[in-house]
């Protein structure tokens, strides 16, 4: 569920950004490809196969979410 919201909350960033107007494309296109990147990352695919721990992962979340909003900013 915390996956999911956190995909969410890129999509969310990601809509706003590219309805701002002025809004500079070579940022845009960062925090794009910064989202393709997070996706693709493995880590909950560890969790279950027990590689690694539960409040790993939401730690590793919590600092991608950081991510984005340093980019959409």
């Amino acid at each position: 569920m915390l996956y999911k919201n956190e995909c969410q909350s890129w999509r969310n960033k990601i809509k706003q950004a590219e309805h701002t107007e002025g809004f500079p494309a070579d940022r845009l296109l960062k925090m794009q490809e910064a989202f393709e990147a997070f996706k693709k990352v493995q880590k909950k695919k560890l969790v279950k196969e027990h590689k690694m721990l539960p409040q790993e992962f939401m730690d590793w979340l919590y600092q991608q979410s950081s991510v984005i909003m340093e980019l959409g900013s």
